[in-house]
């Protein structure tokens, strides 16, 4: 008898497996069996029909397969959170440190963490970077493994060394002063010393060497190239062609010339000459003196 305020159970029945009942074989609140698959269900309010026991697993236990692999990982199986599957993968070691995973296919995801230990993968890496199973190296270039010395290189834009070739030694291989007069006088590479006397033309005296002292000591018979001579330290000054000036002064008072003519001379036009005499003119040798010109023996 039902108790006042509620409508007593109602209970539908059959014995046929997986027949799953449906919301127009009960009313809400009416019960339904299934005495081969030992499942009973319900219809809410809603008129939805659910689940509300299954013989096989514990009351709002988890549902899984009647058999599986012993160490293999479950799977959930859809998204009730009641039902797993076998996932064909396994896990072997202990539940304390390290652990070791077999995938096989690829392996997608997100999240974060690490691998502490040695990964294993069944795809080897091609490229620029290669890898067998767990030995990973850089793929070799064009260049030969050896020594090289004045190296050339070529870096390509990855940082690579993808040739290289020794080369000439460095330094300087050849040296020339031109027409300064000065030459090498040690090897052509490395510090490069001069020997040799600076040409007049650049700068320097002509000469090999000089003894002395002064601003500038020449060696015995220089040739000057129109000299600026200061005050004189010697005793006299000998040429091979005419001392010019504004004034020749003697500060001794005197000017000394040779009695002997010895080899032959033209006046210049437009100048003159004086001697002190006598004046004995070689045999062959002949003193010229151009018109409106004078030579004065005194």
């Amino acid at each position: 008898m039902a108790a006042t305020g509620f409508t007593p159970i109602s209970l539908y029945l059959t014995t046929t497996a997986s027949a799953v009942p449906v919301n127009t074989n009960l009313v809400a609140g009416e019960l339904a069996i299934n005495t081969t698959d030992e499942k009973l269900y319900f219809k809410n309010t809603a008129g939805t029909v659910k689940l509300l026991a299954d013989a096989s697993v514990a009351l709002n236990g988890v549902s899984g397969p009647a058999s599986a692999v012993n160490n293999n990982v479950a799977f959930f199986n859809g998204t009730t959170g009641k039902l797993i599957k076998d996932s064909g993968l396994t896990l072997s070691g202990s539940n304390t440190g390290d652990q070791t995973i077999t995938l096989t296919g690829g392996v997608t995801g997100s999240g974060t963490g690490s691998f502490a230990a040695t990964v294993i993968t069944n795809a080897n890496l091609t490229g620029d970077v290669t890898s067998i199973g767990n030995a990973t190296t850089l793929s070799n270039t064009a260049v030969t493994a050896g020594v090289y010395t004045n190296t050339n290189l070529t870096v390509d834009s990855k940082g690579r060394i993808t040739a290289a070739s020794s080369g000439a030694a460095g330094g300087v291989t050849t040296f020339s002063a031109g027409t300064t007069g000065l030459t090498p006088s040690t090897a052509t590479t490395g510090a490069v010393t001069l020997a040799g006397t600076l040409a007049v033309a650049n700068g320097g005296t002509g000469v090999t060497s000089s003894t002395g002292s002064g601003s500038n000591v020449l060696s015995t018979s220089p040739t000057l190239v129109t000299p600026n001579i200061g005050a004189a330290t010697g005793t006299s000054l000998i040429t091979t062609a005419g001392v010019t000036g504004s004034v020749i002064s003697a500060s001794n008072g005197l000017v000394v010339n040779s009695n002997t003519v010895s080899a032959s001379y033209s006046i210049p036009s437009g100048s003159s000459a004086s001697s002190t005499g006598p004046i004995t003119i070689n045999s062959g040798i002949t003193v010229t003196v151009p018109s409106g010109s004078r030579w004065v023996v005194l």
